[in-house]
């Protein structure tokens, strides 16, 4: 924001757009040296640029002044310039574009000192090329400008004082000319007339101009007066007078709203000329009833402006004036501007110079098509110089600083309002008149900045993936952005400018992976294993580390029997890589010592005898474990029955739990790949190092010198092995606990009897040995085949339906599920 000090006051209300502080063209501050005293007094945008209209001081007599034109670009270069004038003061106060690309130009041509002049009208073309100029006026009073030229059907409308030395102003005029300045109709007015009356301070200008009424606002002594005219011939259709009797009421500018009503703009200045000015704001409705009224004071003082003032788009107010504070070596002067809502309630205030000096003055501004400001004035340094400032639609100026100003909240004041009269009368008209331009001023245009904007210039780094919060704002990548940061003492903010940029790679980083040592673990099934994860570490300028598992099972899953490498790789943001490896081994635990009686090992598989054990009934237990290493399981186990006997346990086609959670079938007996007992599991269970051991019993006669045993693994390999029995002592056998499948009295063999036997023709058998009623009984042949099961009914069982072909079977009796005997039976037909 602009810091600056003017040297009089800032007294415009300036017409704001809703731009971006940095989305908007270029702002500038420029003043134009011609070498003399010279001013800008009025501004307008053009198709390229804009057009300045002031004065310039004569270089023929240092005392005159010639009227000035200055045409621009956009940017404030200068396009052409020319002055104008004669042997007397010239000057321009405002300018218009006219049909024909060029303009129309309304200011004053009078004596040394202004002791009298004319209203002056001058045309041009697109070059500034003189066309025609006429003027307006009586010999014994002065007629000027005092509101802006107003586009309207069929030409132009001009308002203007008429003054009379040394008695000052007594009225104005409202004049209509056509395109070629030719006059159509013209009005003189003077307000409170009354037969006799005194003539006293009056006049009306008109700001707004509609294809049938005229708005106007004016003063009537200490009064404001708001008036209605005739668009087609000036007459006046009513003037209301506002009054406060405390206060003079000045208004400057008059506006429509938005919402179809009018708003005056002036100052109130108390009669006591002890107490300080206000700055005055009266809303009405188009018939002059007053909505609300409200004065501003300032923080200090306010300052006499030369003002103007728009309405915003927004429904608001812009308002510019003077703020003056008492300092230690003198009075400084604050050019203000002060935001207004469509309420009147201050929204910001701004000041734009600090001079000790009236260096600086504002005198017009308006709204830039592309949004902002263009606004008008004159710049003291050796001379008065032209003063142009472009700023953005919050009157920043960019790399130049405004400084916010404390406020003071509005407050209501009361007016009164009554119909006035007056008097109006026909006036003079525009003649041609012949003042020779003078073009011998050539202007340079030079950037200035009384107090530039703090910049900072920061770049700030970032890592890829990452983010940066500026403001309210967060980027991902790289950019440059600009905001700016308030200032903590509300003076000047800064500009602060980031560029945001990704960090390099740092090609001298150095990345580090290190893996756990290799595990091993006892098992003999797959095994759940815990670890610890590598650890990664580097030094590149970015954060960016990761660390994936590039092959083998997490932590904490189930790993399988054998070696199994874990690898992992570390990648870091400096496009380092490293991968490390580590082994897992399941293996089953060693054997513990064996006591066995004898051991054979055949491959991966482990037969050994650990006891052979007599019942109590003499009977032979015989105990073999089988160790599987293989990682192929078990499927079939066989232990050898010598031959004319039969094993009795396990039970035939009994499914049998082991404490080991193993599950098979016994088949007793069986008959391949040898006589034996077979066991089939029915799961992949018995591998990678498991174990299971088997009972079996033989009867009391079997005393057997080795055991056949043998295996067949799932994938169809075949594996045997003998165990001598020989070294063996001879242990007893305890009494088992009766299971299922399983008889707990094995002496029960040599009392059950079955008879005939051989059998030829008989139907049935007969079983003796104990109460067999309701029993079970289960024939089969050499080859395992079940042939015959019936149900023992008054110790005899039916065989004759099995038609038994000769030869040799075996039988077996059960009674509860437990087997009571068992034996062979010879069939000779």
């Amino acid at each position: 924001m602009l810091n600056r000090t003017l040297l009089s006051p800032l007294s415009v209300i300036c017409f704001f757009l809703s731009t971006s502080l940095f989305g908007q063209s270029s702002t500038f501050q420029k003043a134009y040296l011609g070498g003399g005293d010279d001013e800008g007094r009025w501004i307008i945008e053009t198709n390229n640029g804009f057009l300045i209209a002031g004065q310039a001081k004569s270089l023929v007599n240092s005392n005159n002044s010639d009227a000035l034109l200055i045409r621009t670009n956009q940017r404030g270069e200068i396009l052409w310039q020319k002055n104008y004038g004669g042997a007397v003061n010239e000057n321009f106060s405002y300018v218009t574009t006219t049909n024909d690309d060029g303009f129309l130009a309304y200011g004053i041509t009078g004596t040394v000192f202004n002791q009298r002049y004319d209203a002056w009208l001058v045309k041009v073309d697109s070059s500034g090329n003189l066309l025609w100029q006429k003027s307006l006026g009586e010999a014994a009073s002065y007629e000027a400008p005092n509101a802006p030229i107003h586009t309207v059907p069929g030409g132009f409308l001009l308002s203007g004082l008429k003054g009379q030395n040394p008695f000052g102003i007594i009225g104005s005029f409202v004049t209509k000319v056509d395109e070629q300045g030719e006059t159509l109709w013209s009005r003189y007015h003077v307000l409170g007339a009354q037969p006799g009356s005194a003539v006293v301070r009056n006049y009306l200008e008109v700001h707004y101009a509609t294809d049938s009424l005229l708005y106007a606002t004016g003063v009537f002594g200490e009064s404001a007066v708001f008036a209605t005219m005739n668009s087609l011939n000036g007459d006046i259709i009513q003037v209301i007078e506002y009054k406060n009797p405390h206060h003079a009421l000045r208004p400057f500018k008059l506006h429509p709203t938005h919402d179809g009503n009018f708003v005056l703009i002036g100052y109130a200045t108390p009669l006591n000329p002890n107490n300080p000015r206000s700055i005055w704001l009266l809303k009405i409705r188009s018939d002059g009833q007053v909505i609300w009224c409200k004065v501003y004071a300032s923080n200090y003082r306010w300052v006499t402006p030369i003002f103007g003032s728009t309405i915003t788009s927004d429904g608001g107010f812009v308002i510019s004036s003077g703020e003056q504070q008492s300092q230690n070596n003198g009075e400084t002067d604050y050019g203000m501007l002060m935001k207004l809502d469509g309420n009147g309630d201050v929204v910001w205030k701004k000041s734009y110079s600090e001079y000790f000096v009236h260096d600086k003055s504002i005198n017009n501004c308006f709204e830039v098509a592309g949004g902002g400001l263009a606004v008008i004035g004159w710049e003291r340094d050796s001379t008065d110089d032209v003063l142009l400032i472009r700023t953005d639609a919050d009157g920043e100026i960019e790399g130049c600083c405004s400084k916010k100003r404390a406020s003071i909240n509005p407050t209501d004041f009361i007016v009164e309002a009554s119909p006035m009269l007056y008097e109006q009368e026909d006036y003079l008209a525009f003649n041609p008149t012949n003042l020779t331009p003078v073009f011998n001023i050539a202007f340079v245009d030079k950037s200035i900045c009384n107090n530039p904007r703090p910049t900072l210039h920061d770049t700030l780094r970032f890592c890829p993936g990452e983010s940066v919060t500026i403001g309210d704002s967060t980027y991902t990548q790289p950019a440059t952005v600009s905001l700016l940061i308030p200032s903590a003492t509300d003076d000047c903010d800064t500009l602060a400018t980031y560029t945001l940029e990704h960090e390099a790679p740092d090609p001298n980083a150095a990345l580090q992976l290190d893996c756990p040592a290799d595990i091993s673990v006892q098992a003999n099934v797959p095994t759940i294993v815990h670890y610890n994860e590598p650890t990664a570490w580097s030094d590149c300028n970015c954060p960016d580390l990761t660390l994936v598992r590039t092959s083998g099972p997490a932590s904490g899953a189930a790993f399988p029997l054998g070696a199994t490498s874990v690898c992992y790789q570390a990648d870091d943001a400096c496009a380092n890589s490293r991968a490390c490896c580590f082994t897992v081994t399941l293996a089953p635990a060693p054997p513990p010592p064996s006591d066995a009686c004898d051991t054979k090992t055949s491959g991966c598989l482990q037969f050994e005898l650990l006891q052979v054990n007599r019942d109590y009934a003499q009977n032979w237990a015989y105990h073999v474990r089988l160790t599987n290493s293989c990682a192929d399981a078990v499927q079939y186990a066989y232990l050898q029955v010598p031959k004319g006997l039969q094993a009795l346990a396990p039970i035939n086609d009994i499914v049998y739990t082991t404490a080991n959670g193993h599950t098979f079938t016994a088949r007793n007996p069986n008959f391949s790949p040898f006589y034996s007992v077979r066991y089939h599991f029915a799961a992949a269970t018995l591998s990678s190092g498991q174990s299971e051991t088997f009972r079996y019993v033989l009867p009391q006669q079997a005393d057997v010198k080795y055991i056949h045993a043998a295996a067949r693994l799932f994938s169809g390999a075949f594996v045997e092995t003998h165990l001598n029995t020989f070294s063996c002592p001879v242990g007893t056998e305890p009494q088992p606990k009766p299971e299922a499948g399983e008889r707990g009295d094995y002496g029960g063999g040599s009392t059950l009897r079955v008879y005939p036997n051989p059998v030829s023709a008989e139907e049935a058998l007969f079983i003796e040995g104990g109460d067999m009623e309701g029993s079970d009984f289960v024939l089969r042949d050499l080859t395992g085949r079940l042939v015959l099961e019936a149900s023992v009914t008054g110790s005899q069982v039916r065989v004759g339906e099995a038609k038994l072909a000769n030869g040799l079977y075996f039988f077996n009796v059960l009674k509860n599920g437990l087997s009571v005997g068992s034996g062979k039976v010879v069939v000779v037909r």
